[in-house]
């Protein structure tokens, strides 16, 4: 692991960075207070740390559910909520995180991705065939979940209802936290 691989030489070269950004990587480490006490110790007094994961109390994993694209097993190993989130800060060392409502790439690409993973019983098709290609797994119906991916278009009036009521709801499809290491 990370954390571990990296420890010794973080010690030595320790307290050197302003700022340290966890953008969608700390969901795939399966020690993240671990990771953010190694993040931590890099940062002078003073410094931040910038975090986003997915949401595991978002909206769309409510409407999801185990086809919610975020839940990306076993890629995702561990999974936050945004109190879940602020508690790992503060057990690295961390203060004063706050939180940030709104990624709209997330939100909306999330929203779509779950969309048709619930009408096609896949899981990410759409974005595993932008990534892989034909490799991509279409799922148990392949040609309902390509019938379904050319047509996914005609849920952008969906996603966007959907993306505006997660908004209204405080439920993001991500969670974002700056906090600061203490002076």
């Amino acid at each position: 692991p990370f954390y571990r691989q990296e420890g010794a030489h973080a010690r030595m070269a320790g307290r050197w960075l302003d700022e340290n950004s966890m953008w969608h990587a700390l969901e795939h480490v399966s020690e993240p207070v671990a990771t953010l006490a190694l993040a931590r110790r890099l940062l002078r007094p003073g410094g931040h740390v910038y975090v986003s994961v997915p949401n595991l109390d978002a909206l769309q994993a409510d409407v999801g559910e185990n086809r919610w694209c975020y839940l990306d097993i076993p890629h995702h190993v561990t999974h936050f909520t945004p109190e879940g989130l602020a508690a790992a800060l503060g057990v690295a060392g961390f203060t004063e995180p706050s939180m940030h409502w709104w990624s709209e790439e997330y939100e909306l690409f999330g929203w779509y991705q779950t969309l048709l993973n619930q009408l096609t019983a896949s899981h990410n098709y759409f974005y595993n065939r932008a990534k892989k290609g034909k490799r991509a797994d279409a799922g148990p119906h392949p040609t309902w979940t390509a019938i379904a991916t050319m047509a996914g278009p005609l849920l952008l009036p969906v996603v966007l209802l959907f993306s505006l009521w997660a908004f209204a709801a405080s439920k993001p499809s991500c969670v974002e936290m700056h906090a600061s290491v203490p002076r």
